[in-house]
């Protein structure tokens, strides 16, 4: 599993996103990740084009390797991380089977609720908090690896 949507609480937003950046620089690997096909990463460079040319920017990654076209490296995809990203973003909307990732900033708890059980996917989800009581009760919230009921018929 990889973590395709960030959601962050905004009281906690800068740090978390610093920690994010730090953590992301010591950690990153020499090697970088392979997409499956040239087309996988021609499909991604459009997604952070489109995400940045709407007014999402890139807290990590190479920005070199998020130009549409640029197919000097085969289907290597540097790691991408961005901030600023809306709802009505293809990079939240769509799955990745990429080494991107997307957050988004949300004033409380019931917003996160609502834009989390909103996206049309999500097979596993994850609450990080220091209040344990909290977190359970956000965690039953969520509609994680769900079904719709009207489609168990047709599977």
């Amino acid at each position: 599993m990889s973590t395709d949507r960030i959601l962050i609480h905004a009281s906690i937003a800068d740090e978390f996103i610093a920690a994010l950046k730090t953590a992301l620089t010591h950690g990153a690997s020499a090697e970088i990740p392979k997409l499956v096909t040239a087309a996988s990463k021609a499909r991604i460079q459009r997604i952070v084009s489109s995400a940045i040319s709407s007014g999402a920017h890139i807290i990590y990654g190479d920005k070199d390797s998020t130009r549409e076209g640029d197919n000097s490296i085969g289907s290597t995809f540097t790691p991408v991380v961005l901030g600023g990203v809306r709802e009505d973003m293809d990079t939240w909307q769509e799955e990745a089977f990429a080494p991107l990732a997307a957050c988004m900033i949300v004033k409380d708890v019931d917003e996160a609720i609502r834009v989390a059980n909103r996206g049309g996917y999500g097979l596993s989800a994850s609450v990080f908090t220091k209040d344990l009581r909290k977190g359970l009760a956000l965690a039953r919230k969520l509609e994680s690896g769900w079904v719709e009921p009207s489609l168990i018929s047709r599977l």
